[in-house]
């Protein structure tokens, strides 16, 4: 069941893709430290798309016009290991802000399925965290009934988990397409 819900939550942001008039578009921002020469956007789905402007101290901006909202990355194609920051890309104006260092983590502002997709990952995250500190207290615990004890909590983040999840798939019953 929890496959299930975790499942659907992924998909229904990370498979969106969302057929409408064609809009504008603007992504624009400031990447501090990026490396390569040049900073690349791209969109999976069934319209791609692809895009380069010179790195000009990180900043950069593209405009264009989108028939769907989709899955968007900023990608460094330099060096062996590409780095990348996911989005979506939908029609306004959006901005991203941060440090190549840590490229997952820059900031994302004017994109509401981006602050959507960023809530239950965030709902996810803590969960992550309580069970890997409960974790580390089980591998030290020589005491058997408190390493039952801690994964009996375990099992009550599990549930607790699942039951966010759903709400937040409640609080949010429309599907994107509606939302727009």
């Amino acid at each position: 069941m929890k496959k299930v819900i975790i499942n659907f939550a992924v998909t229904f942001f990370l498979g969106c893709s969302i057929c409408m008039a064609q809009q504008d578009f603007t992504v624009k921002g400031k990447i501090t430290g990026w490396p390569g020469k040049y900073i690349n956007l791209e969109t999976k789905g069934e319209n791609p798309f692809k895009d380069s402007v010179e790195n000009v101290d990180g900043s950069f901006e593209f405009k264009g016009r989108t028939e769907e909202v989709s899955n968007a990355f900023l990608v460094n194609k330099e060096g062996e290991n590409p780095e990348f920051k996911f989005f979506f890309l939908e029609p306004g104006n959006i901005q991203i802000q941060g440090d190549y260092k840590n490229l997952a983590s820059a900031k994302v502002t004017g994109s509401k399925y981006t602050d959507q997709y960023q809530q239950i990952k965030d709902i996810h995250n803590a969960k992550k965290n309580k069970v890997d500190s409960l974790y580390a207290l089980v591998d030290g615990e020589k005491d058997k009934e408190k390493s039952k004890g801690y994964f009996r909590e375990m099992e009550e983040l599990d549930k607790l988990d699942i039951e966010s999840t759903k709400e937040f798939i409640k609080s949010h019953p429309k599907k994107p397409s509606n939302n727009l």
